[in-house]
Order: structure tokens, then C-alpha cells, then sequence
């Protein structure tokens, strides 16, 4: 079963993202990962950094266990919602 490559894309975002495999620039990968794997599939995806901060920082769990703000299927949106075809 394929998936649309908007939420490949999405997931991946996501899954970088609040995974926190690194020490540092988790968010920074994410982003440029699924920009990237969208790329290569002819897509580009909208930036706007304000809305982009959010989002990752959405991501993280709050301290005290607050659940995160944002889930992978709000970076999946945000992916549907900023692809386009790259000219």
C-alpha cells in the first residue's frame, strides 16, 4: 500500500522531529528532510517560519508530562497544506 507523498512527507517531519535522536537540531533535520524527499519527488514546500516554529516546537511534550501541542497528523496537514509543484 502506497501513501500520498504529502504524508510521507508529514510523518517524516514529524517522527524527527519528537524523536529526539540526536542531541541537538532534531527540528532543523526534520525539516530539511522531508524538504528535501519532497524535492525529489518534484514537490517544494512552503516555509513560512513563524508557522514552521510553531509546529516544531509543538511537538515536544510540555514539562510535567502536558502533552504535546501538535501530533503527526497536524505535520501531515501542514504538509497538504504548503506543497506545491516545484517549477
Amino acid at each position: 500500500m502506497h501513501s500520498p507523498l504529502e504524508k510521507m512527507a508529514g510523518l517524516l517531519l514529524y517522527r524527527i522531529a519528537q524523536g529526539q535522536f540526536f542531541l541537538d537540531g532534531n527540528k532543523r533535520t526534520a525539516v530539511v528532510a522531508a524538504t528535501i524527499f519532497l524535492s525529489n519527488h518534484g514537490l517544494l514546500l512552503r516555509l513560512d517560519r513563524p508557522t514552521v516554529n510553531d509546529l516544531m516546537c509543538g511537538f515536544a511534550e510540555g514539562e510535567g508530562g502536558v502533552p504535546a501541542k501538535y501530533r503527526d497528523q497536524d505535520a501531515v496537514q501542514f504538509v497538504f497544506d504548503n506543497v506545491m509543484p516545484r517549477e
